[in-house]
């Protein structure tokens, strides 16, 4: 499944979570295909068409199979310019559908359709009569990139063969809103403010202009252009800033550290540190990174009430745990939480102690980090993530408990660190958890050995990191395509990329540090997890226990220490 999912991110260069199944084929030429017709289309709008008006009917396969061909015959000679390698892909699926129709008759209209289309690539006669003849004619005649004419050739076709799109809006309507998209659209076609075009209105009509696609084409198309990737040249430090942020941190220090931790399986990593803010404030990535923001936030505040709730009772379970037995007291200090009565001392005086500190004796001082997967098998849950985390951060920052919160995932050779706080930042950055956003790929055991790094080199007593992830470490970098640059890095897949994530574990465990591994993912990998943390690990299958397991967490590491 990782693989199958990369070959699509690689042709679209969209790496945001994917369906593979689209084409009801995960061979990798209609992997390919999918990943094409994601880069030359509106996936927003396809996946509508596809969730709206096919997958609910009892023939979705034969409607499926007609989408897929019908984009095939449109694309087919765009992936071979753009992805030579896929050719071989291509010859491999020729070769399995010989061997398939040489001992299977069709046994419905979808296989009736694909053994007569490729019958010419096969050098066999086509084999279909009447309305299928007629059909696959026009599919061979349709080579339109647009997404609207993709569309309304689907619909037509469907209404014309099958009679079951009554449903479907009149092409009177899908022309007003079409005129809606461009009447809105922005003048330079770098800059895409999706706020621009009602969510509800792509909804009701599931078609899309080509024009307003074709902007945001444009957008992604440069971003590539700007970084050389075709031609080979190995620095993709312009998409990456494009896409997650500018870099931060000290271009030296950064250097020191990954050649510290980028060793092994992770050679030639580079480490992009980020805490999302963009150079081009009107770029698509940042009005897509908006967009997310808006919806995380817009899911919390619709059940605010519940959450704030779950936040205290996690607050009484902190400070009945690992607070119990350690003696709290405020200072005055340069740095913490501001005492507004005291701000006329630092105007008036030499005094700046105008904020005041928690401090706890008896057990020493806590620090706790919240380790992230931001891959893209989160998007389909990052709502949940980014409340999940908020509540643990709010309740953890609410008793002074110095808290960290990154989030990392792969893109090319980068690793990308977002820190949204850091242990003495104000409560108030709390709310940057709402910016979680999943994309890319994941390789676990160098992420949990940079966080480790970092928590060494703090002063606390008690340390805890908590690790939220799919329990599925991939980042195969190595894809066999023509065209795509030798990114220098190896695979991190299987067998490696679980024992590597397990020796990071065991690496920050033996150093003091209590980890928590918080399983996401799917009962298939489950075994992968227990092999990863052990007996301290939890799964969920309901993200709005992630506080509550955190509490019980906590409390299992007090009764050890009491």
């Amino acid at each position: 499944m990782s693989r199958n999912k990369n070959i699509v991110w690689t042709i679209s260069e969209d790496y945001s979570d994917v369906n593979t199944n689209s084409f009801l084929s995960e061979t990798p030429y209609k992997l390919a295909l999918l990943g094409i017709s994601h880069k030359l289309y509106n996936k927003f709008a396809i996946e509508k068409f596809l969730s709206f008006h096919i997958n609910s009917k009892t023939n979705y396969k034969d409607l499926k199979m007609i989408m897929a061909l019908a984009i095939e015959n449109a694309t087919r000679e765009k992936l071979f310019e753009f992805r030579p390698g896929t050719v071989d892909f291509f010859e491999e699926f020729l070769k399995s559908l010989k061997h398939k129709y040489e001992f299977l008759e069709p046994t419905s209209i979808s296989e009736e359709l694909e053994r007569a289309y490729y019958s010419s690539f096969l050098n066999k006669p086509r084999i279909v009569n009447g309305s299928l003849e007629e059909m696959l004619n026009e599919i061979e005649n349709f080579h339109s990139l647009g997404t609207y004419e993709l569309l309304n050739f689907l619909k037509n076709l469907y209404q014309k063969y099958f009679h079951v799109y009554d449903t479907m809006p009149t092409t009177d309507k899908v022309e007003k809103f079409i005129e809606k998209v461009k009447s809105k659209q922005i003048i330079n076609p770098m800059v895409v403010n999706v706020k621009e075009v009602e969510i509800s209105d792509l909804e009701k009509f599931n078609i899309e202009s080509a024009e307003f696609t074709q902007s945001i084409y444009e957008d992604l198309k440069e971003v590539i252009d700007k970084s050389n990737i075709k031609s080979g040249a190995k620095d993709y430090s312009a998409i990456v800033e494009r896409r997650y942020g500018k870099s931060i941190g000290r271009p030296n220090e950064i250097k020191k550290l990954e050649s510290e931790i980028c060793t092994g399986i992770h050679e030639n990593v580079k480490l992009h540190f980020t805490n999302g803010e963009y150079t081009m404030k009107d770029s698509f990535f940042k009005a897509q990174a908006d967009e997310v923001h808006t919806k995380n936030l817009e899911k919390y505040r619709a059940d605010e009430l519940h959450f704030k709730r779950a936040t205290i009772n996690l607050k009484e379970v902190l400070k009945n745990s690992i607070l119990k037995n350690s003696e709290q007291y405020n200072i005055r200090s340069t740095m913490g939480e501001l005492v507004a009565s005291e701000i006329w001392k630092s105007l008036y005086s030499n005094n700046q102690k105008v904020f005041k500190r928690n401090y706890s004796d008896d057990l020493g001082d806590i620090s706790v980090d919240i380790l992230l997967d931001s891959s893209a098998s989160q998007t389909v849950r990052q709502s949940e993530v980014a409340i999940e985390a908020f509540i643990i951060a709010e309740a953890l920052t609410s008793l002074n408990i110095d808290t960290r919160v990154i989030s990392f995932n792969n893109f090319f050779d980068r690793m990308i660190i977002k820190t949204y706080r850091d242990y003495h930042d104000s409560k108030l950055k709390n709310s940057e958890i709402f910016k979680f956003q999943g994309s890319g790929s994941n390789r676990d055991g160098l992420a949990i050995k940079l966080i480790t790094n970092l928590i060494e080199k703090n002063p606390h007593d008690r340390k805890f990191l908590i690790i939220l992830s799919d329990g599925k470490p991939n980042d195969e970098t190595d894809l066999g395509l023509i065209g795509m640059a030798d990114l220098g890095v190896e695979n991190y897949v299987d067998e490696i990329a679980t024992f590597d994530t397990y020796n990071s574990v065991m690496k920050a465990r033996l150093m003091g540090i209590n980890v928590l591994g918080v399983f996401t993912g799917l009962e298939e990998d489950l075994e992968t997890e227990k092999k990863i943390f052990g007996s301290d690990f939890a799964y969920i299958t309901d993200l709005k226990r992630f506080h509550s397991i955190v509490g019980i967490f906590f409390k299992a590491i007090a009764n050890k220490i009491n």
